[in-house]
């Protein structure tokens, strides 16, 4: 896959895995409902729960363009590829996750005592969303190019069947005429005069 094709699909991804991953790992942290909107808030976290739906839209998106561009991948003749997702999307959520977590509480004056407890929870969900997601996209695009390749191999079987291959300097003879049941045909239609 191109990298201008893969700069489309790589953030939705990773907005989606650490979203979800967010949720996730504060859940683990904090498992009573009251203690996490606590903590959610103390850390400028605030806008998490309603930030997971716009996760599960980039998710969505996000997977159905690498399945698409896959199509397109195969309808080009290229084969089957999207191994690197597999290492790609955990590096870069577990990354993306941890300076999200300083940066949002140095922003929101935030104490920083507890993020450690947040971290080691958080990073290795991350990194299991990613990798999760990692072979949901290679899964994708291989589908994807084996789909293009299908349909660019039926277009090329069409074409041939409808189109003969003709030898440079070859003539082209008229079918051969064949006697069989008549075509039946009406004729223009008529004026009928009437004497006068």
């Amino acid at each position: 896959m191109k990298p201008g094709r893969q700069l489309i699909i790589f953030p939705l991804l990773v907005f989606a895995g650490v979203t979800g991953g967010h949720v996730a790992g504060y859940a683990l942290v904090a498992p009573d409902h009251h203690d996490r909107h606590e903590l959610l808030a103390r850390t400028g976290h605030h806008y998490l729960p309603s930030a997971l739906e716009a996760g599960v839209f980039a998710a969505v998106l996000g997977l159905s363009l690498a399945f698409l561009l896959g199509v397109t991948r195969g309808l080009r003749g290229a084969r089957g590829g999207g191994a690197r997702w597999i290492i790609v999307l955990p590096a870069a959520q577990t990354i993306a996750f941890a300076g999200l977590e300083v940066t949002e509480r140095l922003v929101a004056s935030g104490s920083l005592h507890d993020l450690g407890w947040v971290l080691a929870a958080g990073l290795p969900v991350q990194a299991l969303i990613g990798l999760a997601a990692g072979f949901l996209v290679s899964s994708l695009d291989r589908a994807g190019v084996r789909i293009g390749q299908r349909i660019r191999l039926a277009r090329g079987s069409r074409r041939r069947a409808t189109v003969p291959a003709l030898r440079p300097g070859a003539s082209v003879a008229p079918p051969a005429w064949r006697p069989g049941p008549p075509i039946p045909a009406r004729g223009p239609p008529q004026l009928l005069v009437l004497p006068a």
